[in-house]
């Protein structure tokens, strides 16, 4: 049997459904970071939105939609892929789509969830936003 991809990771069941409710806590926390800014615009025209805080507010919707649809029916493929961009290497992709009730349209979202331990000793988990745009089949 051929071993995946260094690049990639075949995430369980269990997983899949684990990373949207630590994006969940994550987002209501506000601990947010942007992975790649050239991302930004396209989700600002998609979402009509005027700032990247109206996205994360879609965003937080979304992942709830998610959450009741099921998160593994909305996984896209089989596989989480590594980041590409330079400083975000160490974190996985997780990509998801349906459709958006609340927003009447087919969404696409990608992200990361990474836990660092903090300077207080505690572990924090962020959310890593990439994607958020029109599910194009």
């Amino acid at each position: 049997m051929k071993s995946p991809r260094k690049d990639r990771h075949q995430p369980s069941p269990h997983e899949k459904c684990q990373k949207i409710e630590q994006a969940i806590k994550a987002i209501e926390a506000g601990a947010i970071a942007i992975i790649a800014e050239r991302h930004n615009q396209l989700a600002m025209d998609f979402l009509e939105a005027d700032d990247m805080g109206e996205v994360l507010d879609w965003v937080a919707v979304f992942l709830e939609e998610i959450r009741a649809i099921g998160p593994i029916q909305c996984f896209v493929g089989q596989f989480a892929e590594s980041c590409t961009e330079p400083g975000y290497r160490d974190i996985y992709l997780f990509p998801y789509h349906w459709y958006s009730h609340s927003f009447g349209e087919r969404v696409y979202l990608k992200f990361g969830i990474k836990t660092v331990k903090g300077l207080d000793g505690r572990t924090h988990t962020y959310y890593y936003h990439l994607d958020c745009h029109e599910d194009k089949p």
